[in-house]
């Protein structure tokens, strides 16, 4: 539809579904994120057209799965006091890690090292929302790895 003779497109179903020219709705954006979280994105493309018959591009899925991912990094988060309680997590894993050889031509002499990663979480007693974080160092450094904590420390 058009407004006027030669005027601007008016598109209702556009408007009404929040979707533009060659972009994702919040809804797709959505599924993308949590398919491309779940697996890789290869895989998340293919489940995509099996689940929904929708052909999207594996570059889009990385995209909006990175832009969303990043965002969720930036999320404020509120001081609420000390917490009372404190609970607090840790686990390890042994991963295995490629040192790369030493010359001229570092693709031969690899070598293959496991090392252990952690991951913390803590969070208040009565919060459901926690505050996690990874590191290849030592329990020490894994303690710190979280970052400003959303309480302050006593």
């Amino acid at each position: 539809m058009r407004l006027g003779r030669r005027g601007a497109e008016l598109r209702p179903f556009c408007s009404s579904a929040g979707v533009r020219h060659r972009a994702y709705s919040q809804r797709l954006q959505r599924v993308l994120v949590d398919f491309g979280a779940e697996h890789a994105f290869g895989k998340a493309a293919e489940r995509l057209r099996e689940h929904y018959c929708i052909e999207v591009p594996v570059e889009a899925i990385r995209q909006h799965t990175l832009k969303h991912g990043r965002s969720m990094n930036q999320l404020p988060v509120a001081a609420s006091g000390p917490a009372k309680t404190l609970v607090v997590q840790m686990d390890g894993t042994m991963i295995p890690v490629v040192q790369p050889g030493s010359g001229p031509d570092a693709r031969k002499g690899k070598q293959l090292l496991w090392r252990e990663a952690r991951l913390c979480l803590a969070r208040s007693g009565d919060k459901a929302a926690a505050l996690y974080g990874s590191t290849l160092g030592t329990a020490e450094t894994a303690a710190w790895c979280g970052g400003r904590p959303p309480w302050p420390p006593d």
